[in-house]
């Protein structure tokens, strides 16, 4: 079997928000270069982007649309799941452990570990290619245990994030994504 260099990206948005200024030329070359140094034959072939997107305050329905128009490109495949936003987690209780966590709402990550373990399931029901590299873009400290499982199974995962990544996790290929946009 020949290697696969096909990476697929999930990038969890939750309350962030897709840069409108940047179209998904520019958005394919940031990433592909972020990926170049993993392996320089690495390239991004789809993205999957699930958020709020409230930009613009439009319904979803307009959004997307919207969305769709800016993110069109001939190599990668782009699609948008709309999710409603969660608060945000609780920075005292990231910062010092005496701090009682509250419960968090896992509502966009529940969301984003179903489709994601959808897809991956099907590639690996196929026999004929080796596993697409998993790209995850997150800051979501849920996805630690989705991680772990991606990696048993055999997959190569790079997780992008705008903090540090937990400790747990700083074996998997990690990168800061603070300045890719």
């Amino acid at each position: 079997m020949a290697e696969n260099f096909q990476a697929k990206l999930y990038l969890d948005e939750d309350t962030k928000n897709l840069p409108y200024d940047m179209r998904a030329d520019r958005f394919v070359q940031r990433i592909n270069r972020i990926l170049q140094p993993f392996d320089p034959e690495l390239k991004l072939v789809s993205a999957t982007a699930y958020g709020a997107f409230t930009t613009h305050e439009l319904i979803p329905d307009q959004e997307k649309v919207t969305l769709e128009s800016t993110y069109t490109h001939p190599d990668v495949a782009f699609s948008f799941n709309y999710l409603p936003a969660r608060p945000p987690m609780c920075k005292d209780c990231k910062d010092d452990a005496t701090v009682p966590k509250k419960p968090k709402k896992k509502l966009s990550y529940l969301k984003l570990k179903e489709i994601m373990l959808q897809d991956l399931h099907l590639e690996l029901e196929d026999a004929d290619t080796k596993l697409s590299p998993i790209v995850i873009c997150t800051s979501d400290e849920d996805f630690e245990e989705v991680i772990e499982l991606i990696i048993s199974w055999g997959f190569k995962v790079i997780l992008l994030t705008n903090v540090d990544a937990e400790d747990s996790l700083k074996n998997s290929a990690h990168l800061c994504s603070t300045s890719w946009f």
